[in-house]
């Protein structure tokens, strides 16, 4: 590969990314393309698990059992007034799963994009070859 092709390459990613390749690879042969799409996508993937994992103690923390007596006594009631104060003792809940259900759509969303990077890691490799 000639040199010109390599810095262009390098050109492409952070210097963190360049950093951990050279700490994994050391200076054995030129960076690839698809070495350093490697690195980027194995950092991607670890920060997605720990923001699902965090996600998940988040809908954990979420007091589904008590939306749900709420909901049983909604559902078992015929009094107007008593079912306009359980729908307000409902709302908080339904807006933490609101914002959990955001949360998790844009972890979906960076997940598919990471899905797409590692798949560019097999593009890159047939185009060295």
């Amino acid at each position: 590969m000639e040199l010109s092709k390599s810095v262009a390459i390098l050109k492409d990613f952070t210097k963190d990314e360049i950093i951990a390749w050279v700490q994994s690879r050391c200076f054995f042969h030129a960076p690839k393309r698809s070495d350093l799409l490697l690195i980027r996508w194995e950092r991607q993937s670890e920060k997605l698990l720990k923001e699902r994992d965090a996600l998940s103690g988040e809908l954990k923390a979420i007091d589904l059992k008590k939306r749900d007596e709420y909901a049983k006594q909604f559902n078992a009631t015929k009094d107007i007034q008593e079912k306009a104060l359980l729908i307000k003792k409902m709302a908080p809940y339904y807006k933490k799963l609101k914002a959990w259900f955001k949360k998790s759509d844009a972890i979906d969303k960076r997940d598919r994009a990471c899905d797409e990077l590692y798949d560019s890691i097999d593009k890159a490799r047939k185009n060295e070859t």
